[in-house]
């Protein structure tokens, strides 16, 4: 991509913050891989202040079009209640969600979960995931502002 050739200066000089620009408007334009690594630069104040629950925000957004990274990392919001108010049948849906599609990560939190679940948490996580249909950039919960 054109954010990771100014990262890496690879054909055209190395520039953070030109990265940066790109990456957003890849994020803002439905990229689901650029939400979640827009999620992860607020997650760790990477480029501006850090701000967990603009993290969380992008990591819906990619995780609401099937991105693998962004369910495990907003399963790992609501298992921790980091961003969002705690539940565990929610981290139980996106992490599964995650794993179904072969992500290790999730798998390892998942299974470091299951011990702090009740039947019913369970039961919900499982349902809610079954519910879950990815969205298109154009179907998204939360719409982005273009700048």
């Amino acid at each position: 991509t054109l954010a990771g050739m100014y990262a890496d200066g690879k054909g055209v000089e190395k520039d953070p913050s030109e990265s940066a620009r790109w990456m957003r408007k890849a994020a803002e334009h439905g990229s689901p891989s650029a939400q979640f690594n827009i999620g992860l630069s607020y997650a760790m104040g990477n480029g501006h202040p850090k701000d967990i629950a603009e993290a969380v925000r992008w990591f819906r957004l990619a995780a609401e079009q099937g991105s693998t990274d962004g369910q495990n990392s907003l399963g790992y919001a609501y298992a921790t209640g980091t961003g969002v108010p705690q539940d565990l049948a929610e981290a139980y849906k996106w992490y599964s969600l995650a794993v179904a599609d072969g992500n290790l990560h999730a798998e390892v939190n998942l299974r470091s979960l299951l011990p702090r679940l009740t039947e019913e948490q369970i039961s919900m996580g499982k349902a809610r995931a079954s519910l879950y249909s990815p969205r298109t950039s154009d179907e998204r919960s939360d719409p982005v502002e273009f700048k």
